[in-house]
C-alpha cells in the first residue's frame, strides 16, 4: 500500500483503487493515535492523576479525501479542512459525553487553559476564554469567528468570518468573494457572495469579520505612547 503526501491540498486524478488506498493509509493513522492516546489515559488513571489533569485532543486542520475533488490539507474554506476534532477529559469537572455546537478555535486554547488553573489570561492573547462552555456552564461565548490564510505560494489571501449559520470568505482581491448558508447548504455548492437578496447578509458579515480584525490590538487600547499617535 502507498501512502501518499505530505502536502499541500492538490487536485489528483487518482483511481478507485489509489482512493481506496490513501483513504485506508489515513484512517490507519487515526487508529493508531487512538491507541496512543488511550495510553496516556490509562496511565494518568493508574497514577491517580486523572482528575489532575486536563487532556484536549485537537489537530491544527483537517484532512481532504477526496472532497471538492482535494486532497490532503490546505486552508481552503470547506469543513473537510476547517472543521478539527477538539475533545476535552477532565473528570469531575467537564461534564462526560456531551457535545456541544459552540464555535471554538485553537486560538482559545491558551486563554481557557489559563483560566481553569486558576491564573489571570495574557492579554497578548486574542482568543476567548472557553472554560464556561467546557465546564458545562453555557453552550456558547462566542457569535463568530475569524480564520486567516496565507497560502505558501501566496497567489492570494483569505480571511474567513464563521458564524453559527454562515460562512463569508474575503479576499485581497475585491472581486472575489464567497458566501455560503451552511444550513442550507451544507456542502458549499452555492455561492451567495453576487446575490441581489443577500446583499445586506454579506455587508454585516464584513462588518462583523472588519470588527474582529480590528480587535486584536483591545488590550492595548488607549496604551500606545504619546508620539506614536497622529497629532
Amino acid at each position: 500500500m502507498q501512502c501518499f503526501g505530505p502536502t499541500n491540498a492538490a487536485h489528483l486524478h487518482f483511481d478507485e483503487r489509489q482512493t481506496r488506498e490513501n483513504a485506508a493509509c489515513y484512517y490507519g493513522m487515526v487508529s493508531l493515535m487512538d491507541h496512543h492516546v488511550g495510553r496516556i489515559l490509562d496511565a494518568l488513571e493508574e497514577m491517580g492523576e486523572a482528575e489532575n489533569t486536563i487532556v484536549v485532543f485537537t489537530s491544527d486542520h483537517g484532512e481532504f479525501l477526496g472532497d471538492h475533488g482535494l486532497w490532503w490539507k490546505e486552508l481552503y474554506p470547506y469543513e473537510e479542512g476547517l472543521r478539527v476534532p477538539l475533545l476535552v477529559r477532565w473528570p469531575g469537572h467537564v461534564p462526560a459525553a456531551r457535545q456541544c455546537e459552540g464555535l471554538q478555535g485553537l486560538i482559545d486554547l491558551a486563554p481557557t487553559w489559563l483560566s481553569l488553573a486558576g491564573m489571570d489570561p495574557v492579554r497578548e492573547f486574542q482568543g476567548v476564554d472557553q472554560s464556561a462552555v467546557w465546564l458545562g456552564e453555557t453552550d456558547a461565548v462566542r457569535q463568530g469567528i475569524v480564520v486567516e490564510d496565507r497560502p505558501h505560494d501566496a497567489t492570494f489571501n483569505q480571511r474567513i468570518y464563521i458564524t453559527e449559520r454562515y460562512k463569508l470568505v474575503a479576499y485581497d482581491n475585491p472581486e472575489w468573494g464567497e458566501l455560503y448558508d451552511m444550513r442550507e447548504d451544507p456542502h458549499q455548492v452555492r455561492n451567495l457572495w453576487k446575490d441581489p437578496e443577500q446583499a445586506d447578509l454579506r455587508f454585516r458579515l464584513l462588518q462583523a469579520l472588519l470588527t474582529e480584525e480590528m480587535n486584536r490590538n483591545a488590550p492595548y487600547r488607549g496604551e500606545y505612547p504619546k508620539d506614536a499617535r497622529h497629532s
